[in-house]
Formats: C-alpha cells, structure tokens, sequence
C-alpha cells in the first residue's frame, strides 16, 4: 500500500483549497453574512477555512455550504472548454504543431 503525506496532498491540490475557501466567503459576502476569519491555504490540517456568524435563513446556510461544489465546478467546466479549445487551435496547424503548442 502507497502512503502519500497529507502535506504533498495539500500542496497538489492548492488551487482547488483556495478556490473553496473563497467560495465559501463570496457565499457569506452575497448574503451579508459577517465573516470573522479566513485562511485560503496551509500545509496543515485543515488547508484553509472560513469562520463566520451563524446564518439566519437556512437556505443561506445551504447555500453557503454547497457554493463551493458550484464554484469549482463552473470553474473546473470552463477550464475544461479552454483546454479543448486550444486542442483544436492545434489542430488547425497540423504541420506547424510544435511551434504554437510547446
């Protein structure tokens, strides 16, 4: 069995921790919820959080706590369409191919 350290896991996978803690806090921001700490990224256990007062609505505190998962999965579909569509500018150049992708 393979044994990976929670530090290189939390290093790999940085910009989706970010992305998350920011989500959570745009969530807050829109429904004027206060936020009393933020931490977007650390090697540690957890690799960021956002602390904030208690949501009066309970769809707030749904949404607060999904926005993330809709966040980055926006994010993650519209990288995912630029990588295809730069597959296909290199397509286009079929014999030039090296000098435009690499």
């Amino acid at each position: 069995m393979l044994f990976i350290p929670g530090p290189l896991i939390a290093l790999a996978t940085f910009p989706g921790a970010i992305v998350h803690a920011l989500a959570h806090q745009l969530f807050c921001r829109w429904f004027r919820i206060p936020v009393l700490n933020v931490c977007y990224f650390r090697v540690s256990n957890p690799t960021g959080f956002v602390i904030h007062e208690p949501a009066t609505k309970s769809y707030q505190s749904v949404l607060i706590s999904v926005g993330p998962f809709l966040v980055n999965t926006i994010i993650g579909a519209g990288s995912r369409h630029l990588f295809v569509l730069g597959l296909k500018a290199c397509e286009r150049f079929r014999g030039e191919w090296r000098k435009y992708c690499e």
